[in-house]
């Protein structure tokens, strides 16, 4: 489960987290009782996985008890971020660090260096490259296990897909 921000991440800690529950939106079945590994995120932060049994299942949703203690989860989420070099921080060619903004070193890579970077693109650099229109890039994002369910709408109403028909 991945938190946009700080400010979902305190609100979820206030209702759920700080009594040792949880509330994981999901399309999934899972039975009752069952007991799951979760991996909670906070993108740019940090990332801790905790055992939760499943003590319900609201439809879209698992209410989830988290097993052992729950104190520990915001602080792991909230600590300061690792420096991971990513292909927008590291220009391959040159092996030297990417100046400017996100915006800047996206449209500086070339149409294949988006496309390696597209499936495990951070959410950030997802929303710039949705507004692209190379059609095999809007693809390559769909390929992302961290793609959002707002985001692929907004990738399936853009206008630079189009449907074919066979010839």
């Amino acid at each position: 489960m991945d938190f946009d921000s700080e400010e979902e991440l305190q609100a979820e800690q206030r209702t759920n987290l700080a009594v040792g529950g949880l509330l994981l939106r999901t399309a999934e079945t899972v039975p009752q009782f069952a007991v799951i590994e979760v991996r909670l995120r906070l993108p740019g932060r940090g990332e801790t996985t905790v055992k939760a049994s499943v003590v319900g299942t609201p439809p879209g949703a698992l209410a989830l008890q988290l097993q052992g203690a729950s104190t520990g989860i915001l602080a792991a989420l909230m600590a300061a971020p690792v420096a991971p070099a990513s292909a927008l921080d590291v220009d391959e060619a040159t092996g030297t660090a990417g100046a400017g903004t996100l915006w800047d070193r996206l449209r500086a890579m070339t149409p294949p260096q988006k496309m390696l970077l597209a499936p495990k693109a951070d959410r950030a650099t997802r929303a710039l490259m949705i507004q692209d229109s190379d059609p095999l890039l809007l693809l390559a994002l769909l390929k992302n296990p961290l793609l959002g369910i707002d985001e692929v709408v907004r990738v399936a109403k853009s206008s630079y897909l189009g449907f074919r028909a066979p010839s």
